[in-house]
């Protein structure tokens, strides 16, 4: 029994796709006018089984804070945290959680980051450390008998080494301030500081940003570079560089390394934590239709091996894995609403096949 179990170690330890591709799961978009900021991420045993076969390696969910601990002093509720981690980890996939959302009892607009009170500031850092306590390195959830051990006991544990600190916050509507920048970073800073007291050796990932907004990533980053601190408080940028066309993606991302570069952070990487073309008819912008949106990845993940090590590029993840059941899931973005690499019903595009073969061979 000790060598089948072994044997079946070793087999998902050697399926495990490549860390540098990612996807991100349907039913976890963070949503600014709902209470629970996002719902718990979906991953069944056939998505996984489905992202094992597709080479991903890693997979992006959020932990909403409200959905996981909605009363003041209430226990946290992991369940569909644990369903999710563990079903990725069953076939040798691990997670980055992208630690998000503030409950009524801190915030009263859930996209309001917890920095304005003591006892704000206070939560979210009990908070953190218990989502890095029970997930990370010898967390509780891998080292218990009675929940990882007991459903998979064959299977290795997969400890989340690295953590996300928000989702676009240069969007009002991901992060509503009067000052984004300042509240931001001192978010950045709490989050830091519990992350490595709970796990020293963990990384913390910057929320990722669109390039193309209000207010430009690369413009939101040169003025975060400008609080007290904040540079020794992330292990990696985080880029969104969604764009209609292979160049300004290429434009976007450059003009965010310069920032780094003019901040002395050259050594620091940069993760793609969303990236996608849709296979919506074609309107000019990211939808591509069914085949483009499979030629395009393919011109853009090439790009992206091309230009990693000048990029000092680590992961792209895209979003997302699969259709929304129904439209108008993404906020009004139309290409989010396709841009799946399998349609709602589980039908593979020609994007998971692209997907696949890139993965495998990279």
């Amino acid at each position: 029994m000790a060598l089948a179990g072994v044997l079946v170690l070793i087999s998902a330890a050697s399926a495990q796709g490549s860390r540098r591709w990612g996807v991100q799961p349907a039913g976890n978009v963070p949503d600014a006018f709902c209470h629970s900021c996002g719902g718990p991420p979906q991953v069944s045993q056939q998505d996984a089984g489905l992202m094992r076969a597709a080479h991903v390696g890693i997979v992006r969910i959020y932990l909403s804070w409200p959905g996981i601990q909605p009363s003041e002093h209430g226990a946290y509720d992991w369940g569909p945290i644990d369903q999710a981690v563990g079903n990725l980890a069953s076939r040798g996939i691990s997670a980055l959680p992208v630690l998000f959302g503030s409950p009524s009892y801190v915030a009263s607009n859930p996209v309001r980051p917890p920095v304005r009170s003591k006892k704000a500031r206070s939560e979210w850092k009990a908070f953190v450390r218990a989502a890095v306590n029970r997930y990370g390195r010898g967390g509780t959830y891998w080292k218990s008998p009675l929940l990882y051990k007991s459903q998979f006991p064959l299977r290795a544990a997969k400890p989340v080494k690295d953590w996300q600190i928000w989702n676009e916050e240069n969007l009002p509507r991901y992060l509503a301030s009067k000052k984004p920048v300042r509240d931001y970073g001192r978010l950045l800073k709490l989050s830091h500081q519990a992350i490595k007291k709970a796990d020293h050796r963990a990384k913390v990932i910057l929320g990722g940003m669109p390039g193309y907004s209000k207010v430009h990533s690369w413009t939101f980053l040169k003025h975060l570079y400008r609080v007290h601190g904040v540079k020794r408080s992330f292990d990696a940028g985080a880029l969104h560089p969604y764009a209609p066309s292979q160049h300004l993606v290429a434009f976007q991302v450059n003009r965010y390394r310069h920032v780094m570069r003019r901040h002395h952070d050259a050594h620091t990487p940069i993760w793609f934590t969303e990236f996608a073309w849709g296979s919506g008819h074609p309107d000019g912008g990211i939808n591509k239709g069914l085949k483009g949106q499979a030629r395009n990845l393919k011109k853009s993940f090439r790009m992206f091996v091309r230009e990693r090590h000048r990029w000092h590029l680590k992961r792209v993840i895209w979003y997302d894995w699969i259709d929304p059941p129904s439209r108008g899931e993404c906020g009004g973005n139309s290409f989010c609403d396709t841009a799946g690499l399998l349609f709602s019903n589980y039908t593979q595009k020609p994007a998971y096949h692209a997907f696949k073969r890139f993965a495998g061979s990279h």
